[in-house]
């Protein structure tokens, strides 16, 4: 289920069934820390979240890892500027973890996620809506994300799985 995640850094899957547990329209962003973070988040919102990171553990994690810690969940629209580099999220405490889209990036749109591993070839890809990316930080993997002028709304769903980057 995650043999590219483990090869290459990385999984992508298609889940229009999560991807409906959360309504995205009428959605306001606040500018935080280079983010445009969702800033009308109603109760109801934040139980689709975190009912959807619960539903990812069961489905990707438990059956992979058997300990597992899940941490913090968020939205955005857009890219910051740290994310346009090759970069790593272990520093921020993730081992693991997945974004979901609630927007199709395209080639005219751009918005495309890269994925390399040290000293191998760079992966490159368009997003599309309810596309689940499964992101593997282990020392040797990292991602960068292009801007585009384009609605790109997505979610991530942060782990600490014990043994992945022990």
């Amino acid at each position: 289920m995650l043999d590219n995640f483990f090869t290459n850094g990385y999984q992508i899957f298609h889940e229009p069934q999560l991807g409906s547990m959360i309504n995205t329209t009428g959605l306001t962003w606040k500018k935080e820390h280079n983010h445009n973070y969702v800033q009308n988040a109603t109760p109801l919102l934040e139980a689709g979240l975190t009912n959807i990171h619960y539903a990812i553990a069961k489905k990707y994690v438990e059956p992979c890892f058997s300990e597992y810690e899940i941490l913090s969940h968020r939205m955005w629209e857009g890219v910051d500027e740290y994310s346009t580099f090759y970069h790593n999220d272990l520093v921020e405490g993730p081992n693991m973890f997945f974004l979901l889209y609630f927007s199709d990036m395209s080639k005219v749109q751009q918005g495309a996620i890269y994925f390399k591993q040290e000293g191998g070839a760079e992966f490159k890809y368009f997003p599309k809506k309810y596309d689940l990316i499964a992101v593997n930080c282990s020392k040797q993997f990292q991602h960068k994300a292009d801007t585009t002028e384009h609605e790109r709304i997505l979610t991530d769903y942060n782990f600490y799985v014990k043994g992945l980057t022990d």
